[in-house]
Order: C-alpha cells, then sequence, then structure tokens
C-alpha cells in the first residue's frame, strides 16, 4: 500500500545504462529463478512485473538509446509494455564523459514531457 498510502500516481523507472556499461550478463528474458535475477533481462522483467503488481499508477520508462545495448533497451520497450507502461526513448542527449550535464538534463526534461503531456 506504499503507493496509496503516499498519494503516487506516476512511478519512472529509468535504468539499464550502468550495466550495459559494465558488461553485465545479459542472460534471457524467459530466465527464471533466484540466479536468473543476476542477469539484466530476466531482472527488468521481474521489476516490471513485480512494480505493477504492487501500483496501478501510470508507470513511465524511459530508455536511453545512446551508450546502451539494444538488447537492453528492446527489453526495456517490451516489458514496460507488457505491464502497460508509456515508454520514452531518449535521443541525442547532451553529454559531458557519458552523463548529462544541465544541457542534457533540460533536454530529457523536454523529452519526457513531450511524451506523456
Amino acid at each position: 500500500d506504499f503507493f496509496k498510502k503516499n498519494g503516487i500516481d506516476t512511478v519512472f523507472v529509468l535504468g539499464g545504462t550502468n550495466d550495459s556499461w559494465a558488461d553485465a550478463r545479459l542472460g534471457k528474458v524467459s530466465d527464471e529463478g533466484r540466479e536468473a535475477l543476476f542477469c539484466v533481462l530476466p531482472a527488468i522483467r521481474k521489476f516490471l512485473t513485480l512494480l505493477r503488481s504492487a501500483f496501478s499508477g501510470r508507470i513511465i520508462v524511459i530508455t536511453n538509446d545512446t551508450e546502451i545495448k539494444t538488447e537492453i533497451v528492446d527489453c526495456l520497450i517490451s516489458e514496460g509494455e507488457a505491464v502497460g507502461a508509456t515508454t520514452v526513448r531518449l535521443t541525442d542527449i547532451h553529454k559531458v564523459s557519458g552523463h548529462p550535464d544541465i544541457i542534457g538534463m533540460r533536454q530529457i526534461y523536454e523529452q519526457v514531457k513531450a511524451a506523456i503531456v
């Protein structure tokens, strides 16, 4: 009841970038069991499935389409859609050393706002 008790109606999910950079094991989305959760793709599926079961509000899955493995972006999109999430695909974000700077943060804001309004 955390979401209801705290009046939360929207959750933003942005992930996968560090997993991609660290070259974490991908696994397969269909993998199951405790060991599978140490791999990126089954962990994404499990996380989004658990989030949806605990939260009936709006889920926004934000993907970083640059500097991230295609498999991770594709999984975030497909698993997000499977739980009824809205997907926002970030593109052309200004970065310094791979991280958004002030300009990039503004671009993220503008892209997310345009996609969900």
